[in-house]
């Protein structure tokens, strides 16, 4: 069986009706917020229900009981949904609302009506979107030299060595049996790179799912989150290795590279809830928004809080929930805007930003602080031509503070390994506190480039005594 066949086996897809489907590719959407959760069908005292054992076990190693945002929205709200013509393409119970579609027998009115329907916002409005053609399977990438060392790493020694990630894997630390969701905009044809073989044949693939209407194959399309996942999963031998090569992961894609509309936001959310409930231990997202094609719902600066925007609410709630999240803070440093994007004002998520070989922050990478003055980022990893591969599996390198951020990801999910019962706040503790600028934090680097050896004697001192 090829590696393409192997995961379309476990492939998650959103079933839709061919005319509803159909109908979906050109229509808006929208996100109805519910009034409350009322007569739910759902228990806190039955979390087996709509939680993975792993989830439910994450959240009793951490003391977090089950409460009612974990939830699943009330279906008999869902089914009224649909009753008035629309496709529900998914839901929230963090947020406590649903995206939807409307058929061509959609009632807007008698949607409005339902005592349960507190908001109904559009979210996709496709008269304002601009078009972006799709990513073309041909595109040509530029060679460039592979080092010829003998430290295994190839192109990516630099930013692993920069860490300290080396030094890990050398204690053996290198993901196992830690669980990684990446959140990202596709994976153009990472099914068919030898360089992951040994996720898919070591039945490391958690899940694959695709939160965009009408395109149900992440393999295809944009390349980017292909790339996100290479800094940590990728192993080509003498060429390249990632920082968590024995992790295992879920690929989740929540935005659409044909356009920008707030409906990507909320199909984020839809992942991070999805990973939640599949038990990760780890997310990792390299996606930020600042504005829209339509021009009407940018993001207000004033309001990058981490309590304003529901993507925001919901990555810090993923937190909450005893996961470790990872989000990049955008690359608007040499722009106008400049500062960071949502959601990685996020409160307890783990901001990452881009330095160069030299330590010092590339120009691209977005500064801090967030609106009510934390630092973000936090800490800093090479974003600076960053070495990746490419569609095809080959070394290749690229920029970004989407490449800082699962440099993190993937050396966290290290840490994690060797200290199974650390929480996130601990986890966040240790790194923020052994980075290069730990002493004195500042609105560019945060605390600096994070320092993973270091990272671990802190942990093994302050938390688990000097004999672990």
């Amino acid at each position: 069986m090829s590696i393409g066949q192997k995961i379309k086996t476990i492939l998650t897809v959103a079933l839709l009706s061919v005319s509803a489907l159909s109908y979906a590719q050109r229509s808006n959407c929208y996100w109805v917020r519910f009034a409350d959760k009322s007569g739910s069908p759902y228990s806190v005292k039955r979390p087996w229900e709509y939680l993975s054992l792993r989830a439910i076990e994450r959240r009793a190693k951490y003391g977090i009981k089950v409460d009612s945002t974990d939830l699943p929205v009330n279906p008999a709200y869902v089914d009224t949904l649909r009753s008035c013509g629309f496709v529900v393409l998914h839901t929230s119970r963090w947020i406590n609302g649903a995206t939807i579609m409307p058929t061509a027998n959609a009632d807007f009115v008698r949607l409005r009506r339902n005592k349960f329907v507190e908001s109904v916002e559009c979210t996709l409005d496709r008269q304002f979107v601009v078009e972006h053609s799709d990513w073309d399977r041909i595109r040509k990438y530029p060679d460039y030299p592979v080092p010829d060392a003998n430290n295994g790493y190839g192109n990516a020694y630099d930013q692993i060595k920069m860490l300290g990630g080396d030094w890990l894997h050398r204690q053996g630390f290198t993901g196992e049996g830690v669980r990684i969701a990446v959140i990202d905009g596709g994976f153009f044809n990472v099914d068919g790179v030898r360089a992951y073989s040994h996720v898919w044949n070591g039945g490391r693939l958690i899940d694959v799912v695709d939160l965009m209407p009408g395109r149900p194959d992440v393999f295809n399309g944009n390349p980017h989150g292909g790339q996100v996942l290479s800094v940590m999963a990728g192993v080509d031998d003498g060429r390249f290795v990632g920082t968590a090569p024995d992790a295992s992961y879920m690929l989740l894609r929540s935005e659409d590279d044909r356009y920008e509309a707030p409906v990507e936001m909320d199909n984020f959310i839809a992942a991070l809830e999805i990973a939640d409930s599949a038990g990760v231990d780890v997310i990792t997202a390299s996606l930020g928004y600042s504005s829209f094609d339509d021009g009407v719902n940018g993001i207000d600066i004033d309001k990058l809080d981490g309590a304003h925007y529901r993507i925001s609410i919901a990555e810090g709630m993923a937190v909450k929930k005893g996961i470790f999240v990872v989000n990049s803070v955008g690359n608007k440093g040499a722009t106008a805007w400049r500062t960071i994007t949502v959601p990685s004002d996020a409160k307890g998520v783990m901001t990452v930003g881009a330095v160069g070989r030299a330590g010092a922050r590339a120009p691209f990478s977005s500064y801090g602080p967030t609106a009510d003055g934390r630092f973000a980022p936090l800490v800093c990893a090479l974003g600076r031509r960053t070495a990746v591969l490419n569609h095809r599996g080959e070394p290749s390198y690229n920029s970004g503070t989407s490449l800082a951020a699962p440099l993190v990801a993937g050396l966290s999910a290290c840490l994690l390994q060797a200290f199974s019962s650390l929480s996130p706040a601990q986890l966040t503790d240790a790194i923020i506190s052994t980075a290069s600028k730990a002493s004195s934090p500042d609105d560019e680097v945060g605390y600096g480039v994070a320092d993973f050896h270091a990272a671990y004697l802190y942990i093994q001192k302050k938390y688990f005594g000097a004999n672990k």
